[in-house]
């Protein structure tokens, strides 16, 4: 009798044992890791986890370069830090999964369900999320420049200080995100969405923003500001509806076609712009904020204006 229950001990402990080595080998478990559903610094590149659920569980600065993860579960999952370079999440469940600092370059994510997930600091650069929705998720600080975002559906995202630059965002959804001091520079915004989004000190330089969508809910903060060109002469008669042909031309030759709203809180900013001191006193005056870097009208400008606030324009 204590022979057989021996035998079954021995058994159950080798069947436990051959189990447990199975999973590290698969997972990549560090030797010195108790938790079965960590893989810290794991070197797992090229693994297939295609179909698995991995709901929880951390990877935390491994190597994951052209894993497949494809149709995973990775509800909750943790990328901290991790290289992910090349690799494959089509149709996987991103819901909550936390991807900070992780490097996400030319991964794909075709099909992939991506909710709430936190992109911060991400590198995304040259991404390919064409089409997908990422709702409610947060890319504060991540670098996607030159990422694929078309027709996307990214309400409510939070973009602050992200690079955008060179991105393609035609036809994306933006209501109600945070751009706030985002990089949009050259980025392609025509047909985009953005009601209800807070631009506050976005950079626009030389964005597409034909076409694009706003309404009174969008925030386009207080520091917009229109580089004017080396050489361009501005001169317009001196009436409200020409000085505001003038502002919406500056705008277009910034950005083809633009309907960015003006303001007069707008900063135009003359880099070497031939600019008549008339028309300058006549914008300041209309609460237009001028800031010249390098311009021979800044001279003019200033004597103009020292000889109409004494009243010697006539001479």
């Amino acid at each position: 009798m204590v022979d057989v229950l021996v035998e079954l001990i021995l058994n159950l402990w080798e069947h436990t044992s051959q189990k447990n080595v199975k999973r590290n080998f698969c997972l990549g478990n560090n030797e010195q890791n108790t938790d079965p559903d960590s893989h810290y610094n794991a070197k797992l590149n090229s693994n297939n986890f295609a179909g698995m659920s991995l709901k929880f569980h951390k990877f935390p600065f491994a190597s994951l370069d052209g894993a497949n993860f494809s149709d995973a579960d990775l509800t909750a999952a943790n990328f901290f830090r991790a290289s992910l370079i090349g690799a494959s999440f089509s149709q996987a469940e991103l819901c909550r999964t936390y991807m900070c600092f992780a490097n996400l370059s030319d991964v794909k994510l075709e099909g992939a369900k991506i909710t709430r997930t936190d992109f911060h600091k991400a590198m995304m650069e040259s991404i390919n999320g064409s089409g997908l929705s990422f709702i409610d998720c947060d890319f504060g600080y991540a670098s996607l420049s030159k990422a694929n975002l078309t027709k996307a559906q990214c309400p409510g995202g939070n973009f602050f200080r992200a690079s955008l630059q060179e991105a393609s965002l035609t036809g994306t959804d933006l209501t109600n995100c945070d751009l706030r001091v985002s990089n949009l520079i050259k980025a392609d915004l025509s047909n985009a969405n953005i009601c209800g989004a807070n631009l506050e000190g976005a950079t626009l330089q030389g964005s597409n923003l034909t076409n694009i969508k706003f309404d009174d809910s969008t925030n386009f903060g207080k520091d917009q500001t229109v580089y004017i060109p080396q050489g361009q002469e501005i001169s317009p008669d001196l009436t409200e509806e020409n000085l505001q042909k003038c502002l919406q031309d500056l705008y277009e030759n910034q950005s083809s076609n633009s309907i960015m709203p003006i303001e007069k809180r707008t900063i135009f900013r003359f880099t070497g712009a031939v600019l008549d001191p008339k028309t300058a006193f006549y914008f300041e005056s209309k609460g237009f904020c001028l800031d010249f870097i390098d311009s021979s009208s800044l001279k003019d400008y200033q004597l103009f204006k020292e000889q109409m606030e004494s009243g010697d324009y006539s001479r």
